[in-house]
């Protein structure tokens, strides 16, 4: 399905869909469709008195959720989807599970999903004042090609969210059936496996994402604190655990092997934390750890290069006479200096 021009802001902003800092400019108009798709729209468009909505407005959304269920329009779907989901998240906040919501806000999603009448719609909310109901129709308008991103993308924001809400399940350290429950709705399925597939791949990318992004506030704090690297190395493979095997466990073809960053980071901080203290013993454990992430042949050989030199120069430091310079030199008989070792840059 074509996205039409101006799509890669639009996706961009589809993707902050599933992110804390919903819509950082409302005033752009991709922003304000995306905005748009995601509020509960009144039954009909030039206003009026909606059941629904009024039953919503006074804090009643179980009979919101009965008036638009038994209107059964596309715009009555549209509602139940976003009422639902919005119910979920709410409990999952506040730490309970709510799976009945879960399975009927993506029934809804589903619904208008495949509804060429809904999109019609949605374009026809979209189109400006400049836009009128004769251009609309043709398809390759501004808000019938917005209406098509918006469509193209839907299951691959619900992903990226459903993704996020298993990783909190992770982190909470739920069993992993609580888990993986929470990982089925990344792949739903009541869409078509060539976007299921889509799916898999941006709900991975999403708990890679934020694994990337711990990693980044991590390093930033070790590089210029290097004798931190160990309790940051400790300290991030805690937090990153869960991510890491709940990606283990989806198994999702395409997706990067985050483990070997990880694990290449604490390779990192643990040699400047050793140059930086000669404390090996914290520095082989630390290593042993990254090890143990089961990075690839790359990384993992860079490991157990390292474990190798720490060993040695930790039975040199226990001979009587070692200098410091003797310690400090890597197997390939070059010195670490200051700074990251040689062999690590």
């Amino acid at each position: 399905m074509g996205t039409g021009g101006g799509s890669t802001k639009l996706i961009a902003a589809l993707r902050a869909a599933a992110t804390p800092d919903l819509y950082r400019d409302r005033q752009d108009r991709r922003n304000h469709a995306v905005d748009d798709f995601f509020r509960l729209w009144p039954e009909q468009p030039g206003g009026g008195r909606d059941a629904g909505l009024a039953a919503f407005d006074a804090g009643d959304p179980e009979r919101a959720d009965a008036v638009w269920e038994a209107a059964g329009t596309d715009v009555a779907h549209h509602n139940l989807a976003v009422l639902n989901h919005m119910l979920a998240l709410d409990a999952d906040h506040a730490v309970r599970v709510a799976a009945a919501k879960w399975r009927r806000s993506y029934r809804y999603w589903r619904a208008i999903w495949l509804s060429p009448t809904f999109w019609h719609l949605y374009a026809a909310r979209l189109a400006g004042p400049g836009e009128p109901a004769a251009t609309v129709r043709d398809t390759t308008s501004p808000s019938r090609q917005t209406a098509a991103t918006v469509r193209e993308q839907l299951p691959l924001v619900l992903a990226r969210i459903g993704a996020r809400v298993a990783l909190r399940w992770a982190e909470r350290r739920q069993s992993a059936e609580m888990v993986q429950a929470h990982w089925q709705l990344v792949e739903y399925d009541g869409f078509p496996e060539n976007v299921r597939a889509k799916a898999r791949l941006a709900g991975a990318d999403a708990v890679i994402a934020l694994t990337r992004a711990r990693l980044a506030h991590a390093d930033g704090v070790a590089r210029p604190s290097p004798r931190s690297g160990a309790s940051i190395g400790r300290q991030v493979r805690d937090k990153v655990a869960p991510a890491l095997d709940l990606l283990a466990r989806a198994r999702v073809k395409g997706a990067d092997p985050v483990e070997d960053e990880v694990a290449e980071h604490m390779l990192r901080w643990t040699a400047a934390y050793v140059e930086a203290t000669g404390n090996f013993v914290e520095g082989l454990r630390v290593l042993h750890m990254a090890r143990d992430l089961s990075p690839g042949y790359k990384v993992g050989s860079r490991i157990d290069s390292l474990i190798d030199d720490l060993k040695r120069q930790r039975t040199q430091a226990e001979r009587p006479g070692t200098s410091i310079v003797d310690m400090m030199t890597s197997s390939d008989g070059l010195p670490y200096g200051v700074g990251w070792p040689p062999h690590l840059q």
